[in-house]
């Protein structure tokens, strides 16, 4: 069975998915709006405010979801509160996982090498301001210092 986990932006969840046969970056992207053909860069649309949602969405999302949790893989999912009420309500368990509030100057500095927007910077560390002064009722992982997600899938001998 596959294992989910919601992985804040920056964590490595592209680089891990590249990098290892058992890992799927199950980004939400695709599934929720409906892109442009000429969309190159994905980091930089992300941040965009005029994007047209995909009338399939959530279902979409989920259906694609449920399709390769029996691959026996671990499938990382954005950390948004979105996907992680989707989790919820299917009965799908997952961890999710928090840089460090201490991580903030190096999460920015990766939001800029790989072309987030100045909007989506500043969208992603308000999550992690609010994201960390709450209580999850599901399993959270907070990473250490400038740790990156594959530190803690090694850990846990999931890769």
């Amino acid at each position: 069975m596959s294992k989910i986990i919601c992985a804040f932006a920056g964590l490595g969840k592209t680089y891990l998915s590249q990098k290892y046969s058992n890992v799927i970056d199950f980004d939400l992207q695709k599934f929720k709006y409906i892109y442009n053909e000429n969309i190159t860069n994905f980091e930089e649309y992300k941040g965009l405010s005029n994007k047209i949602i995909n009338k399939e969405w959530p279902q979409n999302y989920v259906k694609k979801l449920k399709e390769i949790m029996n691959k026996d893989k671990i499938i990382l999912v954005p950390a948004d509160e979105e996907v992680r009420q989707l989790l919820l309500l299917e009965n799908i368990s997952f961890v999710f996982v928090l840089p460090s509030f201490d991580s903030k100057d190096n999460l920015v500095e990766r939001y800029k090498e790989r072309g987030n927007s100045e909007k989506f910077i500043q969208r992603a560390i308000q999550n992690l301001i609010d994201w960390h002064h709450l209580h999850y009722k599901y399993e959270t992982i907070i990473l250490k210092k400038n740790e990156y997600l594959e530190d803690y899938l090694l850990r846990e001998k999931l890769i």
